[in-house]
């Protein structure tokens, strides 16, 4: 597990190179592997743009087993915990479930404790749930 931030993140980015979902990604893998469909064989591999690769990273298994899961739910538990901890008032905005968009002064601008956060996520959300109805 990891020490300290710094190794934190170097857990993290191992496990987002073993265990990536190409099929979240236009079934694409890092390597820029997709799979083409032959017929009468069913997908194969096929790589672009390389002249050789051997699976996501040489000598990781990249099958989920429950003790890989618990440990990987271990490292991004530890993230979340160092974000609420150090963006509390950034984190309770992401977690309020508001749309972030790039600039985000808009929901930050004046916001000084959670009360005032606490405040600002309900006007927001009032504002979206009046947008969306049509009844008034």
């Amino acid at each position: 597990m990891a020490d300290n931030k710094h190794g934190l993140y170097k857990e993290m980015k191992r496990i987002k190179e073993v265990y990536r979902n190409h099929n979240a990604h236009g079934a694409f893998s890092r390597e820029m592997m997709a799979y083409v469909n032959i017929p009468d064989f069913g997908s194969y591999p096929m790589y672009i743009g390389k002249k050789y690769l051997k699976g996501f990273i040489d000598n990781e298994d990249d099958k989920v087993s429950f003790e890989t899961y618990v440990n990987v739910k271990k490292v991004f538990t530890e993230f979340w915990t160092i974000l609420r901890e150090n963006y509390e008032i950034l984190m309770m905005f992401i977690s309020s479930g508001l749309p972030i968009p790039v600039d985000t002064k808009i929901y930050m601008d004046s916001v000084k404790d959670r009360n005032e956060a606490e405040m600002r996520i309900e006007k927001l959300w009032y504002d979206i749930d009046n947008q969306s109805n049509m009844d008034w």
